[in-house]
């Protein structure tokens, strides 16, 4: 309905070429990382999903820390 909102608790998959490396948990801002990739480590994919919301899979490609920005689900 037009209405922008963090989504806490949602389950976050970290994948690279169709193989899981990791799963957290978005906080209570919608927040999530994932801690040890390698610098310019290439793409990879995040899966969200959760109760209440459509699942979606976003590419990145990695080179350093990065913030990947809000994300519509």
């Amino acid at each position: 309905d037009g209405i922008v909102d963090c989504v806490e608790g949602a389950s976050i998959e970290l994948s690279k070429d169709n193989e899981a490396l990791a799963v957290t948990t978005s906080d209570n801002f919608g927040d999530f990382k994932f801690d040890g990739l390698q610098d310019n480590s290439g793409k990879y994919q995040i899966k969200i999903s959760g109760k209440d919301i459509n699942s979606k899979v976003v590419d990145v490609e990695l080179e350093n820390s990065i913030y990947i920005g809000a994300i519509s689900l």
